[in-house]
């Protein structure tokens, strides 16, 4: 199947979801109103109906709410007390033409993460927030970190498009099967839906991510970028080792690093260590964590960037840590969220 073709019926799919759903909506509503303008037991029990769907609305609308508002996985950072951070975040938003994000967090981990919780169904914008995992900070450097914000903040809030919508799309799949189980008779219909989505829209999100590492590389280079994706696919395999295999044993016996951030690093430094992480990393995954995840596979991105168009930018020395004001103060805020 071709690439259009493939996009048009990814759109249909996922229409076809909104319409069933609305049409579900439309048909309760127009029983309720006909049992209504009839008499007798059909009107009180359409009466009954209405007013049990009014309590369900008032109580699971807040509720998902709650649910959206995903509460702050960190330490949120802002421009008074870390300006220069801020600088770096606006001059990437800048250089993509996009508004920078309204909060951001420092989290304990090696990831990088945009999220937006609309309101009204989705029609009204939300906090645009930028999650930034503190291993990353402490790990790349000032274009590498460049690379990973402004990838991130391509992919999701980047220029409309197909790739984004049909990726959008897909989490909501994702979540709806998580909200009801694979195992449940609902959800393994979803599933099945699910899985022919993903399916066919699977080389158009592939695009949208492959062009979200075009468009960071267009920014900070084609080295840099390069360089960024594999420091962090060797700082995440490393830390989730490390907090596999210390951390965890550390909390179960009621042990509290003093700085696990340090311990991390000397994790790093063990000789063959990297060499390790390097080789696990380029390794074929036996499984992807989810089928709902549209990240392409390490190989296939760094063959992307590396066959765009030379360029003459060089990577700078400067280390993404010396951005932070007082690192070591952030560092130990982070510490404490992460083991109180």
């Amino acid at each position: 199947m071709k690439y259009a073709s493939r996009a048009v019926v990814s759109i249909v799919m996922l229409s076809a979801v909104c319409a069933l759903a609305a049409g579900a909506i439309l048909a309760v509503s127009t029983t309720l109103v006909v049992a209504a303008s009839t008499r007798g037991a059909w009107a009180i029990l359409a009466a009954v109906a209405a007013v049990a769907m009014i309590a369900v609305l008032g109580m699971g609308l807040p509720a998902a709410r709650r649910r959206q508002r995903k509460p702050v996985q960190g330490v949120l950072i802002t421009g008074d007390e870390q300006p220069l951070l801020w600088v770096e975040i606006c001059i990437v938003a800048e250089g993509l033409h996009m508004w920078p994000p309204s909060e951001l967090v420092l989290a304990p981990d090696a990831s990088v993460a945009a999220s937006e919780n609309r309101t009204w169904l989705g029609l009204r914008p939300g906090v645009r927030r930028l999650q930034l995992g503190e291993v990353l900070l402490a790990g790349l450097t000032e274009r590498q970190l460049r690379a990973v914000v402004a990838h991130e903040l391509c992919r999701f809030w980047g220029p409309s498009s197909v790739g984004r919508v049909l990726h959008r799309g897909r989490k909501i799949i994702g979540r709806v099967v998580d909200l009801v189980g694979e195992d449940s008779r609902v959800g393994r219909i979803v599933g099945r839906y699910g899985r022919m989505y993903v399916a066919v829209s699977d080389p158009v999100i592939r695009r949208h991510e492959l062009e979200a590492d075009t468009r960071s590389a267009n920014l900070v280079g084609n080295g840099a970028t390069l360089a960024a994706l594999r420091e962090v696919a060797v700082l995440s395999r490393g830390w989730d080792a490390f907090v596999d295999g210390y951390l965890e044993p550390a909390a179960a016996a009621q042990r509290r690093p003093e700085d696990a951030f340090a311990s991390f690093a000397q994790f790093l430094e063990h000789p063959m260590r990297r060499a390790a992480l390097a080789e696990a990393v380029g390794a074929p995954a036996p499984q992807p964590q989810s089928r709902y995840r549209s990240h392409p596979s390490l190989a296939d991105r760094l063959l992307a960037v590396a066959s765009l168009p030379g360029d003459a930018k060089r990577a700078r020395p400067g280390h993404a840590r010396a951005q932070p004001h007082e690192p070591d103060r952030v560092i130990g805020r982070v510490h404490e969220w992460m083991l109180p």
